[in-house]
């Protein structure tokens, strides 16, 4: 059965899962709307630099097309989508997307493209409108344009700022950002936001949204729904690519509901290799993203409950536990809390050092929530 076939079948007006970022089918998730709602106010409150990241497939170029629709009232806004390139390439990208001229068989020098640059952003600012620069993907910048860019955010109009900066990237761009030498561009960005998977109702609750959006609704069986979150773990990508398929197999046997059955064949015609990799690839990232926050956590509930052992703050107290005694003794700042005359949750933060029978631990910065009586 053909693509088309389905969408007749259905009663599709469009196709309801295409890969391509469309705002008519922007899903305003809480996180992704919030995600927008933040970028949007820090544009207009006339941050400098903002960063926007999360894993590949989570919805981050939709985002960004939602935000240029917005703002296409206030500013100009370049949006570049192949940043792998030096500062003269960036500069000439950057160029051709505010005046629509093609600069790539033009030999300039990067002092030339920065005094038309500089000319593009007085006139635009003589008109009221400043200029945006959105870089998508990142995270493939090299430190060259990076530094590029912090100079172009220079330009300002009294306290006004006339050039801002939206980063838009996977998850190896806040890494790249913290690297030696980008000490001043890092402290210039004012907003970080990360996009998130969706969880288990949203997945179902975006597949069907984006049915509904496209001209009908398709009924879903709870194993299919199940089925959809536990195999695409969220990912609006493939989500969109495992709904397309599965409604193409339903179609050709002749079914108006999506059971799991569909979705299994689906899986399977796409190439189980291919899918389980982009799945195991997803997974690695959130495992190893939970066991570095697990081992510090699982280390700091230990010294807690280990028989006897020692904090040590910044501040040079060192508090004793004894989690054989009726109470934890608790250390934040220059304060004890008894954990015994507490009827609520404590939130424990600082750095610490523990010492025990074998020798020094570890000393990290650590946030807890410890219940009354824990460790007795």
């Amino acid at each position: 059965m053909q693509t088309n076939d389905y969408l007749k079948f259905f009663g599709f007006q469009q196709h309801p899962f295409t890969l391509t970022p469309d705002p008519a089918f922007f899903y305003p998730s809480m996180k992704h709307r919030g995600v927008m709602e933040s970028l949007l106010y820090g544009i207009r409150r006339g941050d400098g630099f903002l960063v926007l990241a999360g894993p590949a497939g989570t919805g981050k170029s939709l985002v960004i097309r939602m935000v240029v629709q917005e703002l296409q009232e206030e500013a100009d806004c370049a949006v570049l989508l192949t940043p792998m390139v030096d500062p003269v390439g960036l500069m000439a990208m950057i160029m051709e997307e505010l005046t629509g001229q093609d600069f790539s068989e033009q030999a300039s020098t990067l002092p030339v493209l920065l005094k038309q640059f500089k000319k593009v952003v007085m006139e635009r600012a003589a008109q009221g409108r400043s200029v945006l620069l959105v870089i998508d993907e990142a995270q493939n910048l090299s430190a060259g344009s990076l530094e590029q860019l912090r100079m172009l955010s220079n330009f300002e109009l009294g306290s006004r700022k006339l050039v801002q900066v939206l980063l838009s990237g996977q998850e190896g761009l806040k890494g790249l950002l913290t690297r030696k030498g980008l000490g001043q561009l890092c402290q210039r960005i004012t907003v970080s936001e990360q996009l998130c998977p969706f969880n288990r109702k949203e997945t179902a609750l975006y597949a069907r949204f984006r049915m509904a959006r496209a001209g009908a609704d398709v009924p879903m069986s709870r194993q299919a729904k199940r089925m959809l979150f536990r195999k695409t773990r969220g990912i609006p990508r493939l989500v969109n690519r495992l709904m397309d398929r599965a409604l193409l197999m339903a179609a050709a046997k002749g079914r108006r509901e999506l059971d799991g059955s569909s979705l299994k064949m689906a899986e399977r015609s796409m190439g189980i290799v291919a899918w389980q990799q982009e799945n195991q690839n997803f997974t690695r990232s959130v495992l190893n993203r939970f066991f570095r926050w697990l081992l510090p956590t699982a280390a700091g509930i230990g010294f807690i409950l280990s028989g006897t052992s020692f904090i040590t703050f910044d501040n040079g107290e060192r508090w004793h536990t004894d989690s054989q005694e009726q109470g934890i003794a608790v250390g934040m700042a220059s304060e004890t809390v008894d954990m015994e005359q507490q009827s609520e949750r404590v939130v424990v933060a600082g750095r610490y050092r523990t010492t025990s029978d074998t020798g020094p631990f570890m000393e990290r910065d650590f946030c807890m929530k410890l219940s009354d009586g824990l460790g007795r």
